[in-house]
């Protein structure tokens, strides 16, 4: 053997032993969620012996867990095996059992997620800032409120989430991760946003649902400080009013509220001028400002299951407002000016309507039209002159008479209604079985409700 080849042997051992080294860590990693899953087997088995099988959710829980572990220690075995790590950009770690970092992490350089979920980590190593594309870190489940999360400056960082910790205060550490972007909080225990946002100059995403945001407008002035926010997830959080802050968000874009307990919505609103996607569903508004129609660029409006008894004058200048969301109010009557949108599809089922407006015969794309469980007594001639609609649902109204012109909906696909309700006695529904049998051969499905029926869901 030349002298010149025995530098090259040795590189080339040296690199093989590395390697090795590093999969026999995965290796060895795996072997103990093996074990893990056998003594949590074991476990499981005591109890049921002590204690019986009575706790069917304990029973599922524990199997849901073994599974995870099972998929976590095939996923270790398959990270081992890879030879050509540049081509991995997402790492699932999740249900490890790991406390912290396995060293074969930092072999992918390429990296750009990272799955880190359902384990007790509660430090994030200097070694990450040398995996330059990873953007995206969840480390959720992770026990955070019982251990401080140590963290280093990560500039490449973009997304964290912190999801399922029972945090009560957001990590101090994480305003060292200057350029996140999204935030992910929820279901924790928050009772307000937290203070040190405002340290997240970047951030444009504040995901914050499931959480018990009773004073949720106490520390708003903070995030109101970071002008760049786009958009704010905050449902199911007790929350019962919109902080008067949220207008100094001027780039806000989407806010979702829904199932909470917002009972007024102030006039503020219509500040956001960029607001593009607003949902209050499921709340107990009684009434809307005027004012929220001067956001003309909502594409979104989602008020299902309010108690509303009538909208505000305005809702035309919505020009860009594809769908209406108003089912599950309490609405008497819809503004006639309804007509001068570009609605497409509107859903006013479960309200208290006796008619619909005459200028709904405007609305040339209108595709879909849910009226159904209301006090309509007429089918609403006026959608004769639309040509575009597809569905029609108009079932538990009053309506008695089957009108011959549903016929000549030429795109029709699917009419719903009580055929039980109709009166075959009035002439006018003399050649309603013709009728059901022409819409049935121009491909229209009927779903035609019996006494029977009826009798059966009451």
């Amino acid at each position: 053997m030349k002298n010149s080849t025995i530098p090259i042997l040795i590189s080339f051992l040296f690199y093989s032993f590395h390697i090795s080294a590093q999969d026999n860590e995965a290796r060895t990693a795996a072997m103990d969620m093996e074990q893990a899953r056998r003594d949590m087997k074991d476990k499981m088995n005591n109890i049921f012996s002590k204690y019986g099988k009575d706790s069917a959710m304990s029973y599922m829980q524990a199997q849901r867990t073994i599974e995870a572990e099972n998929k976590a220690r095939e996923r270790l075995e398959q990270y081992a095996g890879i030879t050509f790590t540049d081509d991995v950009k997402e790492l699932d770690l999740s249900h490890s059992r790991l406390t912290e970092l396995p060293d074969f992490v930092f072999r992918f350089r390429n990296l750009e997620k990272l799955n880190l979920s359902n384990n007790q980590i509660s430090k994030l190593p200097k070694k990450l800032n040398g995996l330059a594309k990873l953007k995206y870190i969840d480390l959720s489940s992770n026990g955070l409120d019982k251990a401080k999360l140590k963290t280093v400056k990560l500039k490449g960082v973009k997304t964290i989430n912190f999801s399922s910790n029972n945090l009560v205060k957001l990590p101090r550490s994480v305003k060292k991760i200057r350029n996140l972007t999204t935030l992910t909080l929820t279901h924790n225990q928050f009772t307000s946003i937290p203070k040190n946002l405002r340290k997240l100059k970047s951030l444009k995403t504040l995901e914050i649902n499931r959480n018990n945001l009773v004073s949720f407008g106490v520390n708003f002035k903070y995030v109101a400080k970071l002008t760049s926010m786009e958009a704010i997830w905050a449902g199911n959080s007790n929350i019962t009013k919109l902080p008067d802050q949220i207008v100094f968000l001027p780039h806000l874009k989407k806010l979702y509220l829904q199932e909470n307990k917002v009972a007024s919505v102030s006039a503020e609103i219509g500040k956001l001028t960029q607001l593009e996607e607003l949902s209050l569903y499921k709340n107990e508004v009684t009434e809307l400002p005027g004012e929220l129609f001067n956001c003309t660029n909502l594409v979104e409006l989602d008020l299902f299951y309010n108690k509303l008894k009538r909208l505000p004058d305005g809702i035309s200048k919505l020009q860009k407002l594809p769908n209406l969301y108003l089912a599950y109010n309490e609405l008497e009557y819809l503004p006639e000016e309804i007509g001068n949108t570009n609605l497409s599809r509107i859903y006013v089922h479960d309200n208290k309507l006796t008619s619909l407006p005459e200028s709904i015969k405007n609305l040339s794309e209108l595709e879909i039209i849910r009226f159904d469980n209301n006090y309509i007594a007429e089918f609403p001639g006026q959608l004769f002159d639309l040509n575009n609609i597809k569905y029609i649902d108009f079932s538990n109204t009053d309506v008695t008479i089957l009108p011959n012109q549903i016929e000549k909906f030429d795109h029709l696909e699917l009419l719903v209604f009580d055929g039980f309700r109709i009166d075959m006695n009035n002439p006018l529904n003399k050649d309603y079985n013709l009728l059901m049998k022409t819409l049935s051969n121009k491909g229209v499905t009927l779903n035609v409700s019996s006494s029977e029926q009826q009798a059966s869901t009451e």
